[in-house]
């Protein structure tokens, strides 16, 4: 029972282990150990013998584990092509597979200080567990002591701020890439999570040009009533909504939670950014965009030299609007419906399949040429460690279970032999065909015989019954015999018990008359009286003897009685399990001619059989041979027709291949076509510098954010350390006028002794000065109260 229980636990460990979507991994537990080593690894901590003692056993061990999984020299760096608040993004190549992706680094003290706006974990988990081609795929995630690298696809297509950036997007481009935007951000809401920061930096384009939806640091489960509660300020301020705004507010009690559709307005926004060229409410500062935000009944505003259609007009007010009346709130089949995204070219659901308005110009794997030229800042990397603690700080136990593989990187072989071991040959698949028709055939001479084995088995089984039975009733005819003679003998003391009864009873009258004689008698004759009477006890004592013997002879001829009935019982039912028996008997026996009648059949069958094999050989020999004969003329006829329906389908693939060649060539030309009147000149570029300089002063408000909150933490911890100091400087000036009092108590002291040594000339005055001195400290004043120590240095003072 132990072992089945152990042995059940042990698979729910297994499944656990296996389940890469769990907690409990092989690389969980692998981090468990390097998180632990490092963690403890430090000179403060080793003194401690526990911790040496670990260290001594699993340091060695973590080296081997560095050495053996994903580390960021197993990738060459090809160009920085990103940075951000907590890192940056490398394009890389992979060593040993020369594939390329992109890989991001996270600096993990930055995680640490600002874990409030880091949703580190949920940016891993939804690239790498969602099952749509909306998000970018996240392929590895490992980790060192300074960094979190998440290597993902590579998207060379760039963003969306570089496809606005080269070309005037016209509303029918805008219309294609919105729909992929609904798709990718409803991909994020079926996984539970909220975006919080859509906007064309993070809508990539793959090297087809379709979108993909990245940067997932921002995004935060909601809770079992889709809602989010959060303090932080996040998102970007041209794009975030009036509901995220208000839940940023300072007093707590005015916090109030929000939902999914905050994502659904910054595709607003976007869209409108698309068409216009501009977002909706731009301003020359940070409170007057979010004061046109708050406002956006009035201050949503459309340019009317802009050519731009009432049903984009429509979606884009049903986008930017009040949450309680926007645009998705009852689920995104309503965003599809929209008349803006009805069209002729796609649907929503084979959008992913079709052509779309610009294919990136690629010259390799590695083309960067849609990103801009990032400066080498790593100097600001290199700090980004942890300072060297003095206890067990556990700084790299926030990120245990962090490693993940999209690969099988754990018992490979094993998974292998189990696929070899089920995988079926061909070959054994028709040899076991062969071998079931065989065993069709045995079965039914062993069907045969396992028939007379079981007929002859129960014949053996009736003989062995019948004489069962038979014993039984010779047990039981000598059983009843034995009791019917103890009944008799029974019988026979029960009429001897009864006589002497009869016999005692005559005795007792003679005695009873004898007694009545000598009652008449004389006083003389009391004597003899007295005898009689004892003989009339001793009969009763008799008497009454012989009547318990008399019961106890009663209650065994009673029990006798009782075992009479039992024993007749069962042999009643002996006798009814003889018929049962008898019954099965003949019931055997009719199955026994039937399986007979049955096994004659199948043998008259089987000769029918093999009379029909025997003629259908001969048919089919004759048959085979005018199959041979008219298999040579229609192999003549075949290998013709065949080479003129090979002639036939190479033209016909050649001619479909040229036709769909035709059509992508047509396509293209027309997207081609489409780009170059789209592109914005280089020489007409007061548009795209006005277009640029809006771009800089949204980073330059977004870094101006970032310089406030961060001008807010300083300022906090100023003044955190200048009250630190005025405490220290406040003790410090207690403890000078302390010693300053202590310094002329001394003098005090001094001066009384050498007036007492000059004074004194009695030795009883010697003796009773200090005892007054002693009494009256503090300037001889004995009712002064003593001032109490403040601190440890003002105690050890006074002990002095």
């Amino acid at each position: 029972m132990t072992s089945k229980v152990v042995a059940s636990g042990l698979e729910v460990l297994e499944e656990k282990i296996m389940d890469k979507t769990g907690e409990l991994t092989i690389d969980c537990l692998l981090d468990c150990i390097q998180a632990l080593v490092t963690d403890c690894n430090h000179p403060a901590l080793k003194r401690l013998k526990n911790i040496d003692l670990f260290l001594q056993r699993y340091e060695k061990l973590s080296t081997f584990i560095i050495n053996n999984r994903l580390k960021p020299a197993d990738f060459d760096v090809i160009k920085t092509i990103g940075r951000g608040a907590f890192g940056k993004v490398d394009l890389v190549r992979h060593k040993n597979s020369k594939q390329v992706y992109a890989m991001k680094l996270l600096s993990k003290s930055e995680m640490i200080k600002r874990s409030e706006s880091a949703f580190y974990w949920e940016e891993r988990f939804i690239m790498a567990h969602a099952a749509t081609d909306w998000i970018v795929k996240l392929h590895f995630a490992f980790q060192d002591e300074r960094y979190l690298y998440m290597v993902m696809d590579y998207m060379p297509g760039g963003d969306l701020v570089n496809l606005m950036s080269n070309f005037d997007v016209p509303e029918k481009w805008a219309k294609f890439y919105c729909a992929e935007i609904v798709l990718a951000v409803d991909s994020i809401h079926k996984m539970g999570f909220v975006h919080r920061d859509v906007k064309p930096d993070n809508m990539l384009l793959d090297r087809n040009g379709h979108v993909r939806l990245a940067d997932f640091g921002t995004c935060m489960r909601m809770d079992p009533k889709n809602l989010v509660w959060c303090e932080t300020a996040v998102g970007t301020p041209d794009y975030i909504s009036p509901e995220v705004l208000e839940s940023q507010s300072s007093g707590t009690n005015q916090r109030k939670p929000y939902t999914n559709l905050c994502d659904w307005w910054s595709v607003g926004v976007v869209l409108y950014e698309m068409i216009v060229g501009d977002t909706p409410f731009y301003a020359d500062s940070l409170i007057g965009t979010y004061g046109k935000i708050m406002d956006h009944k009035n201050s949503l505003q459309f340019d009317p030299e802009a050519t731009i259609s009432k049903d984009a007009k429509d979606l884009i007010r049903s986008f930017l609007t009040d949450q309680t009346e926007r645009l998705g709130k009852n689920g995104v089949d309503e965003i599809k419906e929209h008349p803006f995204f009805k069209n002729e070219s796609w649907t929503f659901d084979n959008i992913h399949t079709s052509v779309p308005p610009v294919i990136p110009d690629l010259k390799s794997d590695d083309d960067t040429s849609n990103f801009d030229d990032i400066e080498d800042n790593d100097g600001n990397m290199e700090d980004n460690c942890f300072p060297i603690p003095k206890a067990f700080a556990g700084d790299q136990l926030p990120f245990v279970g962090f490693t993940y593989s999209s690969r099988e990187q754990y018992f490979s072989d094993r998974t292998k032999k189990f696929m070899e071991n089920n995988s079926v040959d061909t070959e054994v698949e028709k040899e076991r065909e062969l071998k079931l028709l065989q065993d069709e055939i045995s079965g039914l001479k062993s069907i045969c015989d396992g028939k007379d084995k079981s007929l002859n088995l129960l014949q053996e089984q009736k003989l062995s019954l019948t004489q069962q039975y038979n014993d039984l009733t010779n047990d039981m005819n000598s059983k009843i015999d034995s009791l019917k003679k103890e009944l008799e003998a029974s019988n026979e003391r029960f009429e001897s018990l009864q006589r002497q009864l009869n016999q005692e009873k005559s005795l007792k009258l003679q005695a009873v008359n004898r007694l009545a004689e000598i009652m008449c008698r004389t006083k003389i004759d009391q004597l003899e009286l007295e005898t009689e009477q004892n003989f009339a006890s001793l009969y009763k004592n008799q008497l009454e003897e012989m009547k318990e013997e008399m019961e106890e002879r009663q209650k065994e001829l009673n029990q006798y009685k009782h075992n009479l009935e039992l024993t007749m019982s069962r042999l009643h039912s002996e006798i009814a399990s003889r018929k049962m028996i008898e019954e099965k008997l003949v019931e055997f026996e009719k199955v026994r001619d039937s399986k007979d009648h049955e096994i004659n059949d199948l043998k008259s069958v089987c000769d029918g059989k093999d009379k029909t094999i025997s003629m259908l050989r001969q048919q089919e020999q004759s048959l085979s041979r005018q199959l041979n004969d008219m298999s040579i003329d229609m192999n003549n006829r075949m290998e013709s027709v065949k080479n003129e329906l090979d002639g036939n389908n190479e033209r016909f693939e050649l001619l479909q291949r040229q036709l769909n060649q035709e059509k992508l060539l047509k396509l293209q030309a027309v997207n081609k076509l489409a780009e170059i009147m789209y592109r914005k000149d280089p020489k007409k570029s007061s548009k795209e510098n006005s277009y640029e300089l809006r771009k800089r002063e949204k980073e330059c408000r977004k870094l101006q954010q970032n310089l406030t909150t961060e001008r807010e933490r300083f300022d906090q911890t100023v003044a955190r350390l200048q009250k630190n100091l005025s405490e220290t400087q406040a003790a410090l000036h207690e403890e000078g006028q302390a010693k300053l009092r202590l310094e002329m108590e001394v003098e005090e002291l001094k001066k009384k002794v050498q007036q007492h040594a000059a004074g004194s000339t009695e030795p009883g005055a010697v003796q009773n000065t200090p005892a007054v001195d002693l009494n009256t400290s503090h300037g001889g004043d004995a009712n002064k109260p003593v001032d109490k120590p403040k601190n440890r240095r003002q105690r050890w003072l006074r002990l002095q």
